[in-house]
C-alpha cells in the first residue's frame, strides 16, 4: 500500500483517534485543533464537515490552520534542519505557539446517540451533527462545561490543575481525569450534577482512566494506583463497593515521552469475557 496515494482528512499536529459514528458510512475524525465528520463508504475518506473546536474554544487565540499547511508539513523532510531551523518550520505553519495546541482533543469518546465528547482549551464540548440524515449540514456544539476545573472544583482549585483524561460509564456518565482527581457529571455536561472525588496534594495524574461492566474506575496517580466505583450517585473508594488502592514504586526521572514521575499511562483493563 502506497500510503502517499491515499486520500487524507487533515487535522492539526497530533490526530490521536479516530472513532466509529452510529452511522456505519461515517467516522467522526478528532484532533488537536478540529473535530470532523468523514464519510468512509467505497472508501472514499473524506470529511463532509468539520468544525474548529480549538478556534472557537480559544477565542481565537489559537486561529484555525488551513489544509494546506497540513499538506505542505505531511509532505517535508527533516533532513537538513537542527532544532532552530525545525522551531521556525512549525512555528510558520501553526503559529507561535504551535505547542500549545498538542494537549487538545487527546481523548474523546462517542456516545449511543453519536454525540462526541472532547476537551479544547481547558473546557470540554459535546458535538453533534446539525442534521443527522444530512451530515454535510455541518457539526454543531450541542453542549459545553466551559473552563472545567472551575467549573467543577470552584474558584479555590490548586494551581495548574488540568485535564488529563475522559471515558463514559457504563450507565452513561462522563467520567473525567483531572491532575489532582476524578469528576463524573451527566451527558449535558451540567456542573450542578457533578461529584469530584479529590487525590492527595502530593499526587499528579497525567492520563486517562478505564471503567469495567460494574462501573469500576481504574486510575493512576504518580504514587497510587486506584480503583474507584460509581455507584450511580457517588465515587466510592469503599472496600464493601469493590473499590481499593495500592501504592507502586515510580521513577524519580520521567521516561521520554511521559509527563511527571509515576506511570503517566492509562490502564489496560484485561480479561472482558
Amino acid at each position: 500500500m502506497d500510503l502517499t496515494k491515499k486520500p487524507i482528512v487533515y487535522s492539526c499536529p497530533i490526530n490521536i483517534a479516530t472513532l466509529a459514528s452510529t452511522n456505519k458510512n461515517y467516522m467522526w475524525g478528532v484532533g488537536t485543533d478540529r473535530v470532523s465528520y468523514i464519510n468512509k463508504a467505497d472508501n472514499k475518506w473524506t470529511a463532509v464537515a468539520k468544525y474548529e473546536a480549538l478556534a472557537d474554544a480559544s477565542k481565537g487565540s489559537f486561529p484555525a490552520i488551513p489544509d494546506e499547511n497540513f499538506s505542505i508539513f505531511s509532505e517535508s523532510s527533516a533532513v537538513g534542519m537542527n532544532a532552530s531551523s525545525m522551531d521556525s518550520f512549525l512555528k510558520n505553519l501553526f503559529g507561535k505557539n504551535y505547542s500549545d495546541r498538542l494537549l487538545n482533543g487527546i481523548y474523546s469518546l462517542v456516545d449511543k446517540d453519536n454525540v462526541l465528547y472532547a476537551n479544547y482549551n481547558a473546557s470540554i464540548f459535546a458535538f453533534a451533527l446539525n442534521d443527522s440524515n444530512e451530515p454535510s449540514k455541518g457539526i454543531i456544539k450541542r453542549y459545553a462545561l466551559e473552563d472545567a476545573v472551575t467549573a467543577i472544583h470552584g474558584t479555590n482549585h490548586q494551581a495548574n490543575t488540568t485535564i488529563s483524561g475522559l471515558s463514559m460509564t457504563y450507565d452513561g456518565h462522563i467520567v473525567i481525569t483531572f491532575s489532582n482527581g476524578v469528576a463524573v457529571i451527566d451527558r449535558d455536561l451540567n456542573a450542578s450534577s457533578a461529584f469530584f472525588y479529590p487525590f492527595g496534594d502530593d499526587e499528579l495524574v497525567t492520563n486517562s482512566l478505564s471503567i469495567d461492566e460494574n462501573n469500576g474506575i481504574y486510575v493512576a496517580s504518580n504514587t497510587l494506583m486506584r480503583k474507584l466505583v460509581w455507584t450511580g450517585t457517588t465515587l466510592s473508594d469503599k472496600s464493601v463497593d469493590g473499590a481499593w488502592s495500592c501504592p507502586y514504586t515510580h521513577s524519580v526521572v520521567p521516561p521520554g515521552g511521559k509527563r511527571g514521575n509515576g506511570t503517566g499511562t492509562t490502564p489496560a483493563l484485561m480479561g472482558f469475557g
